[in-house]
């Protein structure tokens, strides 16, 4: 045994000439792995940085609004290439300027407001489709019924300061009061709308004209409650919006599944999905195959959360029907299955 840590020690003592090197080479290799992943990132921000620019050039903007795109990206805490393709961080950048803009002096706060609204036209967010949730009541459009105070109005003019809603009949709430509106004719769904009644005046033709503050966040009253069950599988989503916003994504998006309803689903996914954007799902549930779902984005945020991915809620739109119903009794069925093996 002695004999044997001898032979140890005495190989030891003679690499031990030789470990400086190894030592070396090991932060050799180490820095060129670093090096190679600083060179990815670095390319992959000058592709997003790159496609920002065609994007831009592509609507038309001028050198002065792609800077103000940039200032409004960098005050939200996001690239520019997300600010001009998620609609969601687009209104919620612009909203927090616009209150920084209300403490400055007139003409300043009149460009932030002009600049807002020709990036708004511009990037196609002032026209969005009939299935984009209504994330500010900056995005309606004029001749929308309303419910004033359990009165019907239409939006006469939508600004980026103030909504303008003309009534037939004197309205019965006076300005300074904060008003409940309702949206008659929704994009996809009904939605509960706070404003702050700022101006009351009567109209040219006859009726009232009522001007109000915008409200930045809609309550968006469900049709239907589906419970939800915990999921565990795949979806594959196949964007076929037509605007803009999901250019930049692939063919099929692969996410993962976090819990199931009938009427839509949290998923996780490696990329940013636009809210708004429309998508084919495909996926299963136990048995049962369900293909080419219509489903929209809700929400989703556009950095990723610590675990570097995105979580984000989906809704399957249209009216209930059979598939609704085949995916209901389905997760009812993935259900019972689960309990009954927890209590065996």
């Amino acid at each position: 045994m002695e004999t044997f840590f001898q032979s140890v020690a005495r190989s030891f003592t003679g690499n031990r000439a030789a470990l400086p090197q190894v030592q070396w080479a090991i932060l050799a290799l180490l820095a060129l792995v670093l090096a190679v992943q600083v060179v990815g990132v670095a390319r992959r921000a000058l592709a997003r940085r790159s496609e920002f620019h065609r994007l831009c050039a592509a609507r038309a903007l001028s050198e002065a609004d792609v800077r103000f795109a940039e200032s409004l990206a960098t005050s939200a805490a996001a690239e520019p290439l997300q600010l001009v393709t998620h609609l969601d961080l687009f209104e919620r950048a612009t909203a927090q300027a616009l209150d920084r803009a209300a403490a400055t002096p007139p003409p300043a706060a009149a460009e932030v407001v002009a600049r807002i609204r020709r990036l708004r036209h511009a990037l196609g967010f002032d026209r969005l489709p009939t299935h984009t949730p209504l994330l500010s009541t900056r995005e309606l459009a004029p001749g929308t019924a309303l419910e004033v105070a359990s009165q019907h109005g239409t939006v006469a003019e939508v600004t980026e300061t103030t909504l303008t809603v003309e009534l037939r009949q004197p309205p019965a709430v006076g300005a300074g009061q904060q008003v409940s509106l309702g949206l008659v004719h929704a994009r996809e769904a009904r939605y509960a709308l706070g404003c702050l009644l700022r101006r009351v005046q009567p109209a040219g033709g006859g009726g009232w004209l009522l001007g109000f503050s915008h409200d930045e966040a809609p309550v968006r009253i469900q049709q239907r409650e589906y419970a939800r069950v915990r999921m565990d599988g795949t979806m594959s989503l196949r964007p076929v919006s037509a605007w803009h916003g999901p250019s930049h994504l692939a063919l099929v998006v692969p996410v993962e599944l976090e819990d199931l309803s009938g009427g839509g689903a949290k998923v996780t996914c490696h990329r940013a999905l636009p809210v708004g954007l429309l998508a084919l799902a495909t996926f299963e549930v136990g048995a049962a195959r369900f293909t080419d779902v219509r489903t929209v984005v809700l929400a989703c945020p556009a950095t990723p959360g610590p675990d570097g991915s995105f979580h984000a809620q989906l809704e399957f739109t249209g009216r209930a029907g059979a598939e609704r119903e085949r995916l209901v009794a389905a997760l009812t069925q993935v259900e019972l299955v689960e309990q009954a093996a927890s209590r065996a």
